[in-house]
């Protein structure tokens, strides 16, 4: 089985540093260049399911992907909901409140109005456990999603302690490929949005 975590484009949020999460903002200009462009890398992968969050700076990344397939949209893959600090900057949420920038070390710190780390990891858990039920061992799964929630299948698949979220640093249209043979043994390697290789085991 292949698994293919994609993180979206550059969002319009990303390029201003706001804290967006579960809010709706698109890409950008360079955010379509980036999903047009790692499309073309990924077409020829036979994939056999893809599914996305439904905020649009997930759809807008696989929408260039000349596919059959139909793409399931998946309420689970949203972003943690920041609630009431969504539109305010980074900088101006960690200096609010400096826990929020060890998210890790602070699992269950709620945002305002919205989630905490641990809602956002459980449910993406949750969705992961069941839907990949379904899937045959000879599956090739693309997720497009967000930050949070590729590196929330990553801990879960491995197992990772929570305290050191986020344990891996994927940038916009980055994607990572995992493999499970059919012992059940995971292999992983991190894919750049200019094509390089990064870190794998």
């Amino acid at each position: 089985m292949d698994i293919y975590l994609l993180r979206h484009g550059r969002s319009t949020a990303n390029e201003a540093r706001l804290v967006c999460g579960a809010s709706d903002y698109p890409l950008s200009e360079q955010g379509l260049l980036q999903a047009a462009e790692i499309c073309q890398r990924l077409k020829d992968i036979p994939f056999t399911r893809i599914y996305s969050s439904p905020l649009s700076r997930a759809t807008q990344t696989v929408a260039p992907l000349d596919t059959a397939l139909d793409i399931k949209l998946v309420p689970e893959l949203v972003e943690v909901d920041t609630g009431s600090v969504s539109h305010i900057t980074v900088d101006e949420l960690w200096e609010w409140d400096s826990r929020y920038k060890y998210q890790g070390l602070n699992a269950e710190l709620r945002y305002p109005q919205g989630e905490c780390l641990g809602d956002m990891l459980r449910r993406v858990a949750r969705w992961y456990s069941k839907e990949s039920e379904c899937w045959n061992s000879d599956e090739c799964v693309l997720i497009s999603g967000h930050e949070g929630t590729v590196c929330g299948v990553l801990h879960f698949l491995l197992d990772l302690d929570i305290r050191n979220y986020p344990t891996f640093v994927i940038g916009n249209c980055e994607y990572v490929h995992i493999s499970i043979n059919q012992d059940e043994q995971l292999r992983y390697r991190f894919y750049s949005s200019s094509g390089t290789t990064g870190a794998s085991k």
